[in-house]
């Protein structure tokens, strides 16, 4: 859930970057991925947007819960595997 916000937001930073550029860059001014991060970036929708930020909050506060116990999360495993524990 969390990556998914930061993917959209990521996706439409870019975009939003590339709109300001003059002369607009081509598609062979990127590596493959960062051109399709782009694109993807122009079909979010403000909704979705919206969505994602309450989804990313609802994460946040669940993981700072997490902290009242734990110092650090080491992992990207083991922070999954805390959150689910923590969140219940």
């Amino acid at each position: 859930m969390a990556e998914q916000f930061l993917e959209q937001v990521n996706c439409v930073a870019l975009a939003s970057l590339v709109e300001g550029l003059n002369p607009p860059p081509a598609r062979e001014d990127f590596e493959p991925i960062t051109w399709v991060a782009i694109e993807r970036g122009h079909r979010f929708t403000a909704a979705s947007l919206a969505a994602g930020t309450r989804d990313a909050a609802r994460v946040s506060y669940a993981l700072a819960r997490c902290f009242e116990q734990f110092d650090a999360i080491i992992t990207r495993f083991r922070s999954y595997a805390l959150y689910r524990s923590c969140a219940g």
